[in-house]
């Protein structure tokens, strides 16, 4: 239900996580009455709205959706039972936990988390803090059935194939796996964060999966490829890839 009201209310493009959320029935929403948002960025990684909510007494409620390793350390307590526990050590290793299992077994993720504010006429993403943690959005996003044969008639004609995506690792291993795709290591944009130019262009040619990674790496990865004399074509489905589209030599 929170996510529905979460995707429901917001303003920015929806994605197809979105989407599917909203084909779901929800339970009873009615009375909830919309009075700030936080949007969409690809740093952030989530959006925020905030609600008055029809219960007598509950006051106003700030949902948050979005990538759980943005989210997972801003949660001070979590949803079991009915009731909102305490995150210690070993409850936020159990989380982790849940979230890495999904992701190995290729689902897309999602957490939802939320808390209580006061009233004031403007809200921002200081305070998306001591949140509860409500669970996660598991979405199942499966390879289409010939890409497998594609990569290897790509293969055939002499193209190589590099994945860049802002999902987790344990994501891009799994789908790797089911179109018999050699991710070899993977790296991640932390570490390419670390790397510098003159030393970038040696990593990306030498690697085949890149993940976590932001739209402003995508560009950069494209842009120390061009320079080592490749012509890089890109595919992309999202608006953060707009940038990468134009910088290659065919999107």
């Amino acid at each position: 239900m929170l996510a529905w009201l979460n995707g429901h209310f917001e303003t920015g493009i929806r994605s197809p996580l979105d989407a599917a959320i909203l084909k779901r029935d929800p339970a009873d929403v009615k009375g909830y009455e919309k009075r700030d948002e936080v949007p969409f960025d690809f740093e952030r990684r989530r959006v925020s709205v905030v609600m008055d909510t029809p219960a007598p007494g509950e006051g106003r409620l700030l949902i948050v959706k979005g990538a759980p390793e943005g989210i997972i350390p801003l949660s001070a307590r979590y949803e079991a039972g009915g009731q909102a526990l305490a995150v210690d050590t070993a409850a936020r290793q159990h989380i982790q936990k849940v979230y890495d299992d999904a992701s190995a077994q290729g689902f897309r993720v999602l957490a939802v988390a939320y808390r209580s504010l006061e009233e004031r006429a403007a809200y921002s993403a200081a305070d998306e803090r001591e949140l509860t943690l409500a669970g996660f959005l598991a979405f199942a996003d499966p390879p289409v059935p010939d890409a497998g044969k594609m990569l290897e008639e790509l293969r055939r004609d002499g193209v190589q194939v590099k994945i860049i995506t802002g999902d987790s690792d344990l994501v891009a291993r799994h789908v790797c796996t089911q179109v018999g795709f050699d991710c070899g290591q993977v790296v991640l944009g932390e570490e390419l964060n670390q790397i510098s130019d003159a030393a970038i262009g040696h990593v990306v040619e030498n690697t085949s999966v890149f993940a976590r990674i932001s739209p402003a790496q995508k560009t950069r990865i494209l842009l120390a490829l061009k320079a080592r004399g490749h012509v890089v074509g890109f595919m992309g489905d999202g608006i953060n890839d707009a940038p990468s589209l134009r910088a290659a030599d065919v999107g």
